[in-house]
């Protein structure tokens, strides 16, 4: 039982929405290890999710949509982010109620050679995230008001495409919940009944 739609990760490796009171069977980024999801409610905090031009771009960083590269839900069209390696160099996020903890995450994968960024919640960053030429989702536990992709060191030039971003008010990262129309979207609590099993 979820009164709201939620998405999960089919068995051929793609992000896939599924609609209110569907279980979920998600699956290990490679297909294998199907299994119930079951998620308590959760809202993505950011305004957009996707489009990124939406965000605010440091002066020295660089936005563009690439129609041709395949997003992790297998549709055509993600946003690649350049950030050299000097001052300005940032993407944030519409600011929101600071929250403790926050759970922060993106999906992201290599556009070039030069491939490690920064998640940062507003107030502190997060370790160095190094993408590869396959998506990944990264997150970071932190707490504030904003999520950025940064270049905190200032020494390397971040090079990646970028989709999926989102914040929680959570100390764990749950499935993700896209927010395309410039609101904060929630997804219901799961219950399952009648599995055999009250655990």
């Amino acid at each position: 039982d979820r009164a709201s739609s939620a998405t999960r990760i089919n068995s051929d490796g793609l992000v896939q929405d599924i609609t209110s009171d569907l279980a979920r069977i998600s699956y290990d980024s490679n297909g294998e290890n199907g299994h119930i999801l079951l998620e308590p409610t959760s809202t993505n905090l950011l305004a957009y999710s996707e489009d990124f031009s939406e965000w605010d771009l440091g002066s020295n960083a660089t936005l563009s949509y690439e129609s041709d590269v395949v997003a992790p839900d297998g549709s055509l069209g993600v946003y690649r982010l350049t950030l050299p390696a000097q001052s300005s160099t940032f993407l944030l996020s519409n600011i929101f109620s600071g929250q403790n903890p926050l759970a922060l995450s993106i999906y992201a994968k290599s556009a070039g050679t030069n491939n490690n960024f920064n998640l940062y919640d507003g107030s502190s960053s997060s370790s160095l995230k190094t993408a590869t030429s396959e998506w990944q989702r990264f997150d970071y536990i932190g707490n504030g008001n904003q999520l950025a992709v940064i270049n905190s060191g200032d020494t390397f030039i971040t090079d990646i495409y970028i989709w999926g971003a989102q914040v929680e008010a959570l100390s764990y990262a749950t499935s993700y919940i896209p927010s395309l129309t410039g609101s904060t979207v929630t997804r219901a609590t799961e219950t399952l009944t009648g599995s055999g099993n009250s655990t």
